[in-house]
């Protein structure tokens, strides 16, 4: 009888909707249809998904109308369909290991405890779901740091982003943003507009010391498709695998007062060693004109002497032989 109370007072859904557990089944189908229709660039992305869509619909047997208006209704009760899509994200990263499928290297981070060198410090629901409706598009964090935190940290944000809608463009936000100790502030933004991993990184480089993390994940309308799209239509995002990863960076060694002697003492033994091989080294061969005395005048030109022209009628006179010359052998 107890257990019957209880069913009994558990909220129902309303027989005209699908009911949680079939509307995982095809919300499953739906993001692997999503997946099959971003193979096929040459369509339309539009066309591509309104084909993929109708045909899981006709698979479970319903409409796009009884579609449309259970998820309508539960995105006005937020808190079942979170709950459907933390099943749903346990399930798809299942079926992917099962598969043998190459795990994404930033989930493995989400499982991270929150001591240690890195660590997650990420203390809110991993999965989260964003809708265009005012109150509902938007989370934000404010994280103020403990005596774990050190100047120089580094922080990664990471969150796997899965849209569902029916028509219109995909327009959402993720931003992160650290405050120094003297009160300077730096921020990162990303724009997410397809389903995929997205990660933002800040530093405490200058090693001032961090006074406060925050950031949000947020949603935004398309104001320039709203009078044409139906307040029905759906449009939804799921954010899964969320972490937040504080990561400690080693501080810069600082030379020692040794180091700097040998060091000094190395380069003036290199210059000594130096200055003895340009010594030894053979002094290159001077030409002659480097070889001159310096305090030697230079030497005078010598002007040609002119020879005297040859005359015609010149005859030349032999000596006569002496008459007493004997020649000896």
């Amino acid at each position: 009888m107890g257990v019957l109370a209880l069913a009994a007072c558990k909220p129902q859904i309303p027989s005209e909707y699908i009911q949680p557990d079939e509307l995982e089944d095809i919300l499953y189908d739906y993001h692997i249809a999503d997946a099959m229709g971003s193979v096929f660039t040459q369509y339309d992305d539009t066309l591509k998904m309104n084909v993929y869509r109708r045909s899981v619909l006709a698979k479970y047997g319903y409409t796009e109308a009884q579609f449309d208006s259970t998820m309508v209704y539960y995105v006005r009760h937020a808190e079942l369909i979170h709950k459907i899509y933390e099943s749903l994200s346990h399930r798809i990263d299942n079926e992917a290991s099962a598969l043998g499928v190459a795990t994404d290297e930033f989930k493995g981070l989400s499982s991270l405890s929150n001591t240690g060198d890195t660590a997650n410090i990420w203390t809110a629901s991993r999965t989260l779901m964003l809708t265009q409706t005012s109150g509902f598009n938007l989370y934000s964090f404010d994280i103020k740091p403990d005596t774990s935190y050190r100047a120089g940290d580094t922080f990664m944000l990471n969150a796997d982003a899965q849209f569902i809608y029916k028509d219109g463009s995909r327009q959402a936000v993720m931003v992160l943003t650290m405050t120094y100790a003297n009160d300077s502030v730096v921020s990162r933004v990303c724009q997410m507009s397809s389903s995929m991993h997205y990660k933002l990184t800040v530093s405490d480089d200058k090693r001032l010391g961090i006074k406060r993390i925050r950031g949000y994940f947020f949603q935004a309308k398309n104001m320039s498709e709203e009078a044409e799209v139906k307040s029905s239509s759906v449009r939804m995002l799921l954010l899964s695998n969320i972490s937040l990863v504080r990561m400690h960076t080693p501080e810069p060694v600082a030379m020692k007062p040794t180091e700097t002697a040998d060091s000094i003492k190395a380069d003036s033994i290199a210059k000594a060693q130096s200055a003895t091989q340009a010594q030894q080294a053979p002094q290159e061969q001077k030409t002659p004109q480097e070889l001159k005395q310096p305090n030697m005048p230079p030497a005078q030109s010598v002007q040609p002497v002119p020879r005297e022209p040859k005359a015609s009628n010149l005859k030349l006179k032999v000596a006569p032989v002496p008459k007493n010359l004997k020649l000896e052998k």
